[in-house]
């Protein structure tokens, strides 16, 4: 930046008017005065002259000499009294201008003293910033740039000097940069903020943040002011934060993949052999029941019973672990196979429809949606008190919606998806699997009036992933 300097000391002449006003009043009255008296002295000689003379007009005249010397003595010391007057004003007049110009001569020093200062303090901190400060002219040139800033890039101080600003841009952020500056220049803003890259002078590249403003110089001319904030390492950590978030969310649907297959091979199992087993035993028992024996039939009917509940218990536990209807008859069976389970668990009336159906739907987004559709009847049933309570599944172009509707007491959406002491563990992990498949879900609900809950996901999801292809052709069919 360039040095300013101005002279603010007290000019040699600057009392001289002042001064020569007060000569001439000095001098100018005394040589009055002075001719005055020689008139009058003239006169008086004159008339004492006269008054020796006989005749008769001799004491007129010596009357007349008399009072026309009182009054020359009279307009003497008036003269007199004024010129005391008039001098005593001007040294006053004199006194009081040089005290003037001494306090204007030190109120300029103390701004002089006070500029300096300010334009010392202002020099260390564009000198001395931890930023890079840039000043340019309207075309771009670069008229100044701080010791951090050429450091920064790499370059030599004073190297960049003269240059153009967009010379040190990425060649992907120069024209965004050189839009942003003529708009900024076009609509006479006091300020403007945009983030771009900088390529260093060895190559490396830096994302940067700056605050652009204008200012004048000396001369008037605008001046644009660069403040810009290397903001790299920031710019990784949130790339780092987005990838572990995107991590997480295929941990989630990997994790319920896994869980859901597990579910499976348990509910297979139970099936194949504790099922099995237990009819063929209900069987046996029941051929035993008609072998005429009375005394047994009473024992025999009491396992009949024991046997049929356990085979009801297993049927549960199997459609608890695993739904065979999401295998077997696809995702709508599935969510309509819902319905009579939540009003065996409450009061509700469930009602299901679909339209639009999609032809196929994905394995794993066919999993989510039904995990993620009972575990919120599972809430409805828990909180809700709802008498009435609707589902709709409808396909829209390459993507499929769900809704869940209730007429119960509602709740607070303010903390919605996030888990804590008191629950919200559930919702939180629907949440995070619907967003591993691209999807989201939308709850309003108010006090008394009920919740809607809307479920979106793409059919299809671009991102590369490892399903589970075992009865693919059951689960997709609509």
């Amino acid at each position: 930046m360039p040095e300013s300097s101005s002279n603010l000391a007290p000019r040699a002449d600057s009392q001289a008017p002042l001064r020569s006003s007060f000569l001439q009043n000095e001098f100018m009255i005394p040589l009055i005065v002075a001719v005055l008296t020689v008139a009058i002295l003239f006169l008086v000689w004159e008339i004492i002259i006269r008054s020796l003379q006989p005749g008769p007009d001799a004491i007129h005249d010596f009357h007349l000499a008399r009072g026309i010397s009182a009054s020359l003595c009279t307009a003497m010391a008036v003269t007199f009294v004024l010129w005391r007057s008039s001098r005593r004003r001007a040294v006053e007049i004199e006194r009081r201008a040089g005290a003037l110009v001494e306090s204007v001569v030190s109120r300029e020093r103390q701004a002089l003293n006070a500029l300096q200062v300010s334009e010392r303090r202002y020099r260390a901190l564009y000198e001395n910033t931890p930023m890079m400060y840039f000043t340019l002219d309207t075309e771009g040139t670069v008229l100044s740039v701080n010791e951090e800033g050429s450091k920064q890039l790499g370059y030599e101080h004073g190297e960049l000097l003269g240059g153009q600003v967009l010379d040190v841009f990425h060649e992907d952020s120069r024209e965004q940069v050189k839009r942003d500056l003529q708009t900024f220049l076009s609509d006479n803003k006091d300020v403007a903020r945009w983030e771009a890259r900088k390529r260093r002078k060895d190559g490396s590249v830096i994302t940067v943040a700056e605050t652009v403003s204008t200012i004048h110089d000396e001369s008037g001319r605008t001046v644009i002011l660069v403040i810009c904030e290397d903001i790299s390492e920031r710019k990784r950590s949130e790339q780092r934060l987005r990838e572990y978030q995107e991590a997480l969310r295929a941990l989630s649907s990997d994790l319920a993949l896994a869980e859901e297959g597990e579910r499976r091979r348990i509910a297979i199992g139970l099936h194949d052999q504790v099922g099995q087993t237990l009819a063929l035993a209900k069987i046996q028992l029941h051929q035993l029941q008609h072998s005429g024996d009375d005394q047994r039939i009473p024992v025999i009917q009491r396992v009949e019973d024991l046997l049929e509940q356990t085979l009801i218990s297993c049927r549960s536990l199997t459609f608890d672990l695993c739904s065979p209807i999401l295998y077997e008859l696809g995702l709508e069976a599935a969510l309509k196979s819902l319905g009579p389970q939540l009003e065996a668990a409450s009061d509700i009336h469930f009602q299901f429809a679909a339209e639009n159906k999609p032809n196929t739907v994905p394995e794993e987004l066919a999993i989510i949606l039904y995990r993620s559709a009972r575990e919120l009847l599972r809430n409805a049933v828990k909180h809700s008190k709802a008498k009435n309570a609707t589902m709709k599944l409808r396909g829209q172009g390459d993507r499929i919606k769900l809704e869940i509707l209730d007429d119960g007491v509602g709740f607070d959406t303010m903390n919605t998806g996030l888990p804590s002491r008191d629950g919200g563990f559930g919702l939180f992990s629907v949440t995070e699997q619907l967003r591993s498949v691209g999807g989201s879900i939308k709850i309003e609900s108010s006090r008394e009036k009920g919740t809607h809950i809307v479920i979106e996901t793409p059919l299809e999801d671009s991102r590369e992933r490892h399903t589970h292809q075992v009865g693919l052709g059951r689960v997709v069919g609509g």
